[in-house]
């Protein structure tokens, strides 16, 4: 729900300093998309009853307030060496996680990949149900173009890596369907 170049300006300070003070392989910085959905889903209920005018402004302030609130507890745990809490979360959990994290990017993705719009899949579990019945209730209006490159773009992603692995296939593929 934010601007872009919020998360492009976000990328770099905490980037920089992990790379500078970090120690740890499984934490990450910057945008990513699990970020991103749990920023929203922790913002969104916030700012969902405000009018549209103001919605967009107070949603700003909310994401810059939790990304202080996040830091600076990252700090304290830094400081307080409270790196091996990591170690206590089981395996079974961060495979849960990651895999419904995979899911709803997936699901997220799959209107865009066919090229249907007006349908944006929500992160909680009954707004998703929601958004899921009324992509299935649009599927009438998928592009062909669109869904054709998006099909043949994920299928080379998967195939084409066996022919030749020097060959930077994703760069391949992007650059291609660029000019088309």
């Amino acid at each position: 729900g934010l601007p872009a170049r919020f998360g492009l300006y976000s990328a770099l300070f905490p980037v920089a300093l992990m790379a500078l003070f970090g120690n740890l392989h499984q934490i990450s910085g910057g945008p990513t998309a699990m970020t991103s959905i749990i920023t929203a889903s922790v913002l969104f209920p916030l700012t969902a009853s405000l009018a549209p005018e103001l919605r967009e402004a107070r949603y700003i302030e909310l994401a810059i307030l939790l990304s202080l609130v996040v830091g600076v507890c990252r700090l304290a745990m830094g400081l307080l060496k409270l790196s091996s809490l990591v170690n206590l979360l089981s395996h079974p959990v961060v495979a849960g996680f990651t895999n419904a994290a995979a899911i709803v990017i997936a699901l997220s993705q799959l209107p865009k990949l066919l090229g249907i719009s007006d349908v944006k899949i929500q992160q909680e579990f009954m707004g998703l149900l929601k958004s899921l019945i009324l992509f299935f209730e649009k599927l009438n209006e998928i592009h062909t173009l669109s869904a054709i490159l998006g099909i043949l773009s994920l299928l080379g992603l998967v195939f084409l890596k066996k022919i030749s692995k020097k060959i930077p296939w994703p760069l391949v593929i992007v650059s291609v369907t660029c000019f088309i």
